[in-house]
């Protein structure tokens, strides 16, 4: 995925384990139950805006709220 572009795309219940995410960005798009446990550089993700619920699977250590991800 890389430096990709995903703004406003439905990742709903997507298996994103192992996924290189590194840059990508992510604004508004939606995450609920999306697997994004074992995502690759996800730190460095733009997820500002990304709608995500409490079935969506972060890494451990991963604060989603803090990077700007909203949850609905």
């Amino acid at each position: 995925m890389g430096s990709a572009n995903y703004d406003g795309a439905h990742f709903t219940g997507a298996d994103l384990t192992d996924a290189d995410v590194g840059l990508a960005s992510f604004k508004g798009a939606i995450l609920r139950g999306a697997k994004l446990h074992g995502a690759i550089d996800l730190a460095d993700a733009d997820l500002k805006g990304a709608i995500a619920d409490d079935t969506t699977q972060w890494p451990d250590g991963f604060d989603p709220a803090a990077r700007g991800v909203l949850f609905r």
